[in-house]
């Protein structure tokens, strides 16, 4: 649905935006949100979403090489097959501009060494002030004992708490839950 929305009908829709609820009333996660942001940040660096990330996270990670921005060619058939509620095959979507809101591709290795990272489990400990700060709660969530970190869901169980991202697209369904005070965490696809 967003593969022919660029920048220009992204630029379009800001100049006649306008919120309909007051800042900080209440939580809302946004894609759109999250895709303007990441775009920004690309234009703020000069360099676009895709080379900002991989210079300054995936890079630093050590895993620049498996984590992609959208489906490189010639890898489709490597893909694990994404499925609508029918059965039927649906391929991955094209975000276009809105990519930062959910068009990364990344091996499950890759994502246990991301999880690692953010963990601190790393010996090497690199972007550990970024984690500590996307992970730190920064507002109220949408349920009772529940914030929000920076894309983070920080969310009680039992007496800790564990820090969830989820994503969703046609076909396709994930959740990364870390939990820091065990040192664990779960990669979840569907």
């Amino acid at each position: 649905p967003f593969g022919s929305y660029d920048q220009t009908d992204l630029v379009r829709w800001l100049g006649h935006w306008k919120p309909d609820v007051p800042r900080g009333a209440r939580y809302t996660y946004s894609n759109v949100g999250i895709g303007l942001l990441g775009w920004l940040l690309g234009r703020r660096a000069g360099s676009g979403y895709a080379a900002l990330l991989k210079e300054r996270v995936l890079q630093p990670l050590g895993i620049a090489d498996a984590v992609h921005v959208a489906v490189p060619a010639g890898t489709k058939a490597t893909l694990a097959a994404g499925h609508d509620e029918a059965g039927a095959p649906a391929p991955p979507i094209d975000f276009g501009v809105l990519a930062p809101a959910g068009s990364l591709v990344a091996s499950a290795a890759a994502i246990a060494r991301y999880a690692q990272a953010a963990l601190g489990l790393l010996d090497e400990r690199p972007l550990e002030a970024a984690f500590l700060l996307a992970m730190r709660p920064h507002a109220e969530g949408p349920e009772k004992g529940t914030q929000v970190g920076l894309a983070w869901l920080v969310v009680p169980l039992f007496d800790r708490l564990v820090y969830r991202h989820e994503g969703d697209t046609p076909g396709y369904s994930s959740a990364l839950v870390l939990h820091p005070a065990r040192r664990r965490g779960a990669f979840v696809l569907a």
